[in-house]
Order: C-alpha cells, then sequence, then structure tokens
C-alpha cells in the first residue's frame, strides 16, 4: 500500500457511544426520526453514520465506509450510508478512467459519460435524475482497452456491472450509490449496508418541527448562523444574507428548494418561506448534518472538510456545532474523521513536485536579466557596474538615464547572442510543465476506488480495523 501517513483518523481514541444519543432532541423524537429514515434497529442499537454524494468514490471515500463496517461490528450496532442526492454533481453522469498512451507511456484522462448530451440533465438534482440503462456490451471509450492497466480494466467492468445491478433504483443516485456500495462490501465480505436518500430527511417530522421554527422567527436562525460562520471562519463557509433596511426585515434561509416540476435547486428566502410548498424544501449541507447527528446516529464519519469533534482544526461542522447549540440549544453526537490515500501505480519514479517547476519559470526569467545565467561573465559585470550607478542617487539623473539606457542596450544584445540559450530554457520549462501536469494526473489520488488492486482495498479496510479496535 502508501506510507502510514496515507490513512488518518482522528481524533486516536473515538467515542463508542452505546446507547441512544439525547444531546439534542429527546429519545422519542430520535428513534422516530430514525424509523422515519428507515435505519434498521435505529432505536435499540448503535448507528454509525457517513455519507456522500452518489458516484464510484476514491478511496479516500471508501475508508469512511471501512470505517463504518468496522465500528458497527465492534458496537453490535448498525452502519448506514448518506446518500448525498439533493445535489446537482456530475459524478453520476462522468466518470474518470486513466489511460497510458502505449506510444509515450504518459497517462491522459478519459471520461465516459453514462449519459449522451440529450440525456444530460446537470442543472437537476442527483435525486430526481432517472437512472441509467447499461447495455451489455462495454461502455462506449475513445480508447483501446489495450491501453489500460489490468486492473483498471477488470474495474471498468466490475462498475459496470454493479451499475447495470442497481439499474431498478428510483434515481441515478441512488444507482450509482448502491453500486459503490455493493463494490465496497464485496471487497471486505460485509453484510448489505443501508443507503438513505438525503431527500428523504425532508419528509421526516423533525424536518418540519425546525421549518416551522424557523418559520417563526427567521432572523434569529440566520443571526445564529452567521455568528457562528463568521466566528470560525471556515473556507467555504459563508454566511446567510439578511436584509433589515426594508420595512420587512427578511433574510436566506439554509434551505433548498426543489422544485417538484423540474427537479432544480434553489435557496429559500424568509418572506417566501409561507408560500413554498413543504413537500419541495429540503435542508442545506449544515442543517443536513446537524439533523443526523442530533437524532440519527451515536457517531458521525466525516472526510477531512466535516472535521472532528473536540480537535482544535476542525471542518465545517464545527460551524454547524456552534450554530445549533446558539439556536436550537443542540447538543450533537460526536464526528470522527477518516481519509485515506491510495495512488495507482502509474508512476515508476517520484514525481516532480510544483516548486521544482516553479523554480525553474523563475531561473529561465532570471536570465533573461542576468547574463551570468547564460554564460556571460563579462556582460554580467558589465550589468552590475550600470545597475550600480542607476541605482545611486549621488549620480546625477543624465548619468542615470544614460545608465538605464545602456544597461537595456547590453541585455538586448545578450538575448541576441544568447538565443539558443534562452531556447533551451524555454523548451526544458514547457518540458518540465509537461511532465508536472502528466505526473499530478498519474498521481492523482481521486481516481474510482474500483481500478485499485482488490489486495490493496483489503489492506487498507484491514489497517482500518485493527485502528478502530485499537
Amino acid at each position: 500500500m502508501t506510507d502510514p501517513a496515507a490513512l488518518v483518523i482522528s481524533p486516536n481514541h473515538w467515542p463508542l457511544a452505546r446507547q441512544l444519543w439525547t444531546g439534542a432532541v429527546e429519545a422519542s423524537a430520535a428513534r422516530e426520526f430514525r424509523r422515519e429514515l428507515g435505519i434498521p434497529g435505529g432505536d435499540v442499537a448503535p448507528v454509525i453514520l457517513s455519507g456522500h454524494q452518489a458516484g464510484i468514490w476514491h478511496a479516500g471515500i471508501l475508508a469512511k465506509v471501512f470505517a463504518g463496517v468496522s465500528l458497527a461490528r465492534r458496537l453490535n450496532g448498525h452502519f448506514a450510508w448518506i446518500d448525498v442526492d439533493q445535489d446537482a454533481n456530475e459524478s453520476c453522469e462522468t466518470v474518470r478512467i486513466p489511460v497510458r498512451d502505449s506510444v509515450t507511456g504518459e497517462i491522459a484522462e478519459h471520461r465516459w459519460r453514462t449519459q449522451t448530451e440529450g440525456e444530460a440533465l446537470s442543472d437537476v438534482v442527483c435525486g430526481r435524475r432517472p437512472a441509467i440503462t447499461v447495455s451489455d456490451e462495454p461502455p462506449p471509450l475513445d480508447f483501446c482497452r489495450e491501453d489500460l492497466l489490468p486492473q483498471v480494466a477488470s474495474g471498468i467492468d466490475a462498475m459496470t456491472g454493479a451499475l447495470k445491478a442497481s439499474a431498478g433504483s428510483p434515481s441515478v443516485s441512488s444507482q450509482f450509490t448502491h453500486a459503490a456500495l455493493s463494490l465496497a462490501r464485496q471487497t471486505i465480505g460485509a453484510e448489505p449496508i443501508t443507503a438513505i436518500s438525503a431527500l428523504r430527511i425532508a419528509r421526516t417530522s423533525l424536518f418540519a418541527r425546525i421549518v416551522d421554527r424557523m418559520a417563526a422567527d427567521p432572523l434569529a436562525c440566520a443571526r445564529a448562523y452567521n455568528a457562528a460562520a463568521t466566528t470560525l471562519r471556515v473556507p467555504g463557509i459563508g454566511v446567510l444574507t439578511i436584509n433589515e433596511s426594508s420595512g420587512e426585515p427578511h433574510c436566506e434561509l439554509p434551505l433548498w428548494r426543489i422544485s417538484a416540476a423540474t427537479g432544480t435547486r434553489s435557496g429559500v428566502w424568509s418572506h417566501s418561506l409561507a408560500q413554498t410548498p413543504r413537500e419541495e424544501l429540503a435542508p442545506k449541507a449544515l442543517l443536513l448534518t446537524g439533523m443526523l447527528r442530533a437524532a440519527g446516529c451515536e457517531t458521525f464519519i466525516h472526510g477531512s472538510g466535516g472535521g472532528a469533534t473536540g480537535v482544535a482544526d476542525g471542518g465545517y461542522d464545527k460551524v454547524t456545532e456552534a450554530w445549533l447549540r446558539d439556536w436550537l440549544g443542540w447538543r450533537l453526537a460526536p464526528s470522527v474523521v477518516v481519509r485515506a490515500t491510495l495512488r495507482l501505480p502509474l508512476l515508476n519514479r517520484e514525481p516532480i513536485t510544483e516548486s521544482e517547476v516553479a523554480q525553474l519559470v523563475a531561473h529561465s526569467h532570471r536570465a533573461r536579466h542576468s547574463p551570468a545565467l547564460l554564460g556571460d561573465r563579462a556582460a554580467e559585470m558589465e550589468r552590475s557596474r550600470l545597475v550600480a550607478i542607476l541605482t545611486d542617487r549621488a549620480w546625477g539623473k543624465t548619468a542615470r538615464r544614460a545608465s538605464f539606457d545602456q544597461l537595456h542596450t547590453l541585455l538586448d544584445r545578450v538575448r541576441s547572442e544568447r538565443s539558443h540559450e534562452i531556447s533551451q530554457l524555454d523548451r526544458s520549462v514547457s518540458s518540465l510543465k509537461a511532465r508536472f501536469k502528466h505526473e499530478r494526473l498519474a498521481a492523482d489520488r481521486t481516481w474510482p476506488f474500483v481500478f485499485h488492486e482488490t489486495e490493496r482495498l483489503k489492506q487498507l479496510a484491514r489497517e482500518i480495523e485493527s485502528r478502530v479496535n485499537a
């Protein structure tokens, strides 16, 4: 696999809750919420939740599945996965595939579009797009299968087989999520994993209560949200717009409106909330995870963006915790972070770094102004003399102006005489940039997990299980 630093689990000692979490809502409300979501045994056994947008994820997301399965086994609880299907992401329309050029050996990225241009519904949330039809034939690809690594070719077959098996799903989001979970559990021999549509959360009694609370005092909701966001300053988390200059103050709310007619989503404002059909409302990201941690689980597993409870360098859910504490008095179930990095064996050398490219670019630029870098020491001495005059105010303005003109004449002459060396530097820069682009693609950690060798994924699962059980 990769070195141990490729797997991060935070904090080191997980909060292992075996009793129903009641830090936010009453026990009866938590049980009702879990029943409404369809979590089997969620009212009698500990629940571990995690989730992501639909797609055939990379190994870092897969690590959260492995951790959830391991923790549920340890606690004799239940692990469920949230299909974040209220997003309009392209992971359900495009699958990235690495291809090695048989002539140059370089890696290129090809994209398999699961839907034709005419079928593409990029503005429609994934939970409202229909499942795709998968042919018995291999997917149409614009390259030869001979250009694929063996495990990538087999990964394509496994992926298309899983998508075909899930073709009866109610949406493309559900289809991809079930396909990915099926492939994940087959890797480690786990029992079927419950997948829960995020859109289903909007139909729960708890969500209805929260919307009622927003409707009663929307400004209190928005002000508490903004106070948390501005205090914690987590990248990517902005504030809700509050307009208090008009006769009737109104504000943006942490809700989506998902049109029943088109499946597209838009923001919701307090002055239009009463006219918005309740069945078209859905929670935005922070409210979504906040509800799940308030009533849906005993432990929530985040990736690197969400953050862990009790860890200083937290993610966006630190804002959620502060906001819901101040607005509703909720204390959320603890969250942990699991992230992993696996890379495909596409490089047989250490990749160059961005700083190495920057250094060569800077050297090429300096060479045009420093003759010594082009091998002309005599011209460099003359340049230094002219610069000394130019920067010394003891010389008169006329002398310094003459020095400036002589300096440019000198540099123009050197560039002309050393044009071959400059061209060589330019070619080196172009070559290194191309190599960097190729190697960055080859070293990308976000290729779909099905392209990794099964044994590498099993090794990752074993390492996660060992850490969870430590």
